[in-house]
Parts: structure tokens; C-alpha cells; sequence
């Protein structure tokens, strides 16, 4: 894969977003120099886009995307408090952090289709998967219909033979 100029703005824009981000709630988690929050956002810039923007967006969808971005930010900047001296932060306050940058990420990943770095996106599995099992389309479309309130059971099914 060759950088071009699309992916470049994109790097430099999630370079920005991750750095703004975790000045902004990092400092109340415990002691992070300026140069930890640098390497911080570098760190989650480069993974989070090698692995969840140009792989898991395109093939499994934003939603699913977003939430794994979300967790491996949370893991990354837990165990980056064992790499950086001076730094320390808790385990909630990670996984606060990682729910904020999924929330971001989310937004982020319309950023990547707008500027055409991602051909394709796979389409959105899960919503389409709560709505059968909460067994209505929330979207338009065809709606099943309402079930009965007083429904008869199948003679089958209750070990008894049809009349």
C-alpha cells in the first residue's frame, strides 16, 4: 500500500483528533507530560489506523469498527502507563478515554469515506441483526405483523396429536 495524498490528510487529521483527545482527558487521569501525550497520540494514530480503518471499516462496517477501535485504544493506552515512565492511569479511566475515541472514530470513519481512502464500506451487519431479534424493522420497510395476544399453540409441540 502507497501513501497518497488522501491518506496522508487522513493520518494528519487522526493525529490532531487523537492528540486534542487525550489532552482533554488524559492530564485528570494522573501525571502525562506533554511529550507522553505526543507519543500517546502517535501510537493510537498509527495502530488504530493500519488496523481499524483500512482493515475492520472496509470489511466489517463502521459500527464494528468504531466499538474495536474504541477497545484497543482503551488497551493500548493502559499498557503504553507500563512503557512511559511518569505516566499512570487506571483501568476506568482507560476505558472512559477508549469510549470517547470510539465515539470519535465513528464520525471519523464518514471523514475516510468523504475523502475516498476506504473503496468500499461492507455493509452495517449489526443493526440489521438486533432488529430480527427484537423481531420489528425499526427502518420503513415491511413490518411483520403484530403478534397475537392470545396465541394458540401447535398440538405439536405440546406432545399431543393434530384433530
Amino acid at each position: 500500500m502507497s501513501l497518497n495524498l488522501n491518506h496522508t490528510k487522513a493520518l494528519v487529521t487522526k493525529f490532531g483528533l487523537m492528540s486534542v483527545l487525550l489532552s482533554a482527558t488524559l492530564p485528570w487521569a494522573g501525571y502525562w507530560p506533554w511529550r507522553h501525550l505526543a507519543v500517546s497520540a502517535a501510537v493510537l494514530t498509527v495502530s488504530l489506523y493500519m488496523s481499524g480503518d483500512l482493515y475492520i471499516f472496509p470489511h466489517l462496517g463502521n459500527l464494528v469498527a468504531s466499538v474495536g477501535d474504541g477497545f484497543m485504544a482503551a488497551f493500548l493506552l493502559y499498557g503504553l502507563q507500563f512503557v512511559l515512565p511518569g505516566s499512570r492511569i487506571g483501568l476506568g479511566q482507560a476505558l472512559a478515554t477508549g469510549v470517547l475515541v470510539g465515539v470519535v472514530e465513528f464520525f471519523y470513519h464518514q471523514f475516510l469515506k468523504r475523502l475516498d481512502v476506504v473503496a468500499n464500506e461492507a455493509p452495517q451487519v449489526m443493526p440489521k441483526t438486533w432488529e430480527r431479534a427484537l423481531g420489528h424493522r425499526v427502518a420503513g420497510g415491511d413490518h411483520p405483523p403484530e403478534p397475537k395476544e392470545n396465541p394458540v399453540p401447535n398440538p405439536e409441540y405440546l406432545g399431543m396429536e393434530r384433530p
